[in-house]
């Protein structure tokens, strides 16, 4: 029969978890368990301070980005005026040809 590989490896790999912090406490399950419950929380205060770092690496990047985006609505916005003022010139240049106000 065909089994999945990933589940033998996936046991391999927590009885080799489980033997390492056994044998580095020195056989004490209990001790074995502190040092894990302290791996753990080390590695996830690590994880936690990488996240917060490239949140506020994002924040800046998407600041930077509203920025451009306001400089560009203004820059958008004067060019729209200015082409309403032209036409408005336009209107009443021909306007004047034909008599109206």
């Amino acid at each position: 029969m065909s089994r999945s590989r990933a589940t033998l490896a996936i046991g391999l790999a927590a009885a080799g978890g489980v033997g390492y912090y056994l044998y580095s406490a020195g056989g004490s399950p209990s001790a074995a368990g502190k040092k894990f419950e302290s791996d753990a929380y080390h590695v996830a205060d690590k994880v936690s301070a990488e996240a917060e770092q490239k949140g506020r690496q994002v924040d800046a990047k998407a600041e930077a980005f509203n920025k451009n985006v306001s400089k560009a609505k203004g820059e958008v916005d004067a060019a729209a005026r200015k082409v309403e003022e032209d036409a408005a010139k336009g209107k009443s240049y021909l306007s004047s040809w034909f008599g109206s106000k």
